[in-house]
């Protein structure tokens, strides 16, 4: 059971972390000195952290 919750807890984890990195990213990169690059790093790293949760997901089932 802890097992459980604890996979639960990094899954969320990452989810948040992810989406909280993507958000400064696209704000550098609209509003700040970024560029698109910028915002397109924020995209591809969102992206990876939600495949790794997936994959987290699914090793828990």
């Amino acid at each position: 059971m802890f097992v459980v919750t604890l996979i639960k807890f990094i899954s969320n984890s990452l989810k948040i972390i992810g989406m909280g990195f993507f958000i400064y990213s696209a704000y550098k990169g609209t509003f700040s000195t970024g560029n698109s690059t910028t915002v397109f790093i924020g995209v591809a790293v969102l992206t990876v952290i939600i495949v790794i949760t997936h994959i987290v997901d699914d090793i828990k089932h």
